[in-house]
């Protein structure tokens, strides 16, 4: 993980496609290019007004997240893809499990420990799951029987 500053528009953009170029992809029984890692890209924005103490940071967070696997699903059997599939797993785990508890705190359940520090996902993005936050997601899912 890095972080960087862009000056402009183009900066931005140019720092994007330097990430994504930096994924990791590979192909798998299932998929050609199956991502082996996740993807954040994150834009904040700091204001103040001329002659005021107050800043506003607005925060911008892109997510693109490696999918499940079952290994052995994809028919793969080397050790590093299955340490790659590991990783992404318990990525995700933890990022069900923050959520989940964000749920039960949301019902009133007393003294719910939410697990941000589980994963370093769940860290950087714990200001759009737990914070004053408008949050949106999309999902790719699915349909096949076999996936399920």
């Amino acid at each position: 993980m890095s972080v960087h500053r862009a000056e402009n528009e183009e900066d931005a953009l140019n720092l994007l496609f330097i990430g994504d170029t930096n994924r990791v992809v590979s192909e798998t029984p299932k998929n050609d290019a199956s991502t082996r890692s996740h993807c954040i890209f994150i834009i904040e924005v700091d204001s103040q007004q001329m002659g005021s103490d107050t800043r506003t940071i607005a925060k911008f967070q892109v997510v693109d997240l490696a999918g499940s696997e079952r290994v052995y699903k994809t028919g793969h059997s080397d050790e590093k893809t299955i340490s790659e599939a590991k990783n992404i797993n318990v990525s995700l785990f933890a990022l069900q499990c923050v959520i989940r508890d964000l749920n039960e705190k949301a019902k009133g359940k007393p003294g719910q420990y939410i697990g941000f520090r589980n994963s370093m996902m769940t860290m950087v993005l714990r200001d759009s799951l737990g914070g004053n936050c408008n949050t949106k997601m999309v999902a790719a899912i699915s349909a096949v029987k076999d996936d399920i």
